[in-house]
């Protein structure tokens, strides 16, 4: 039913590629399981990351909040943290320091 309506051939793998976030990391080296690194993408949104193997790795902050998302190795996570307005603080502090020099 699906090969008719898309028009590709029966038995055509589907898959759904991964998110920036994730890609982004793992072109940061989140992935390095020696040295663990973290990672921060400082974009419109910013996203604050670590490496959590197993699912009891993911340690939650006091409030519980953050996320996790699946990284392309099996059973390895990324944990995250995000902040929705990190570029515009940086604008933020640029504009009053305009004010200021």
């Amino acid at each position: 039913a699906a090969a008719a309506v898309t028009a590709m051939l029966a038995g055509t793998p589907v898959v759904l590629g991964y998110v920036d976030v994730v890609c982004t990391a793992l072109g940061a080296g989140l992935l390095d399981r020696e040295r663990k690194p973290g990672c921060s993408i400082i974009g419109s949104t910013g996203m604050h990351m670590r490496l959590a193997e197993t699912p009891d790795d993911v340690q939650l902050n006091e409030a519980a909040t953050g996320y996790t998302m699946a990284m392309p190795a099996p059973g390895v996570f990324a944990q995250m943290q995000s902040n929705m307005a990190a570029t515009l603080n940086i604008d933020w502090v640029l504009g009053l320091a305009s004010g200021i020099l």
